[in-house]
């Protein structure tokens, strides 16, 4: 019963992979619309919205981003220890940005 759940749950985080690429993609596309805005507000200087609050409201998109991020890494890295042998796309080109996201990391704190 146990390895039945465990299939089942293994199989819905596969599936739920693209979705949630697809979730933090439209994330990055809120945040870039969001500094185009800011942009524009900054060159017009009138308008309903000031760039403060569109920052918070950056810096709301960029938290949500990681947090969606840092849940993916963990179902990623659950899933390939648990098996392996599965080599997908979407799971290789995960943690190929895991892995650079790291080495930029490691490079930002040794400047």
């Amino acid at each position: 019963m146990i390895f039945l759940v465990d299939m089942v749950t293994s199989i819905i985080n596969v599936k739920n992979m693209k979705v949630t690429l697809e979730r933090i993609e439209n994330i990055n596309q809120e945040i870039k619309e969001k500094l185009k805005e800011m942009r524009q507000l900054r060159k017009e200087k009138e308008s309903k919205y000031t760039t403060e609050n569109i920052q918070k409201m950056i810096d709301t998109l960029k938290k949500k981003r990681n947090r969606t991020i840092l849940h993916l890494y963990k179902n990623v890295y659950r899933l390939k220890k648990a098996f392996p042998a599965i080599n997908t796309k979407e799971i290789t080109e995960i943690l190929n940005q895991k892995t650079a996201l790291m080495k930029k990391r490691i490079k930002n704190k040794e400047k």
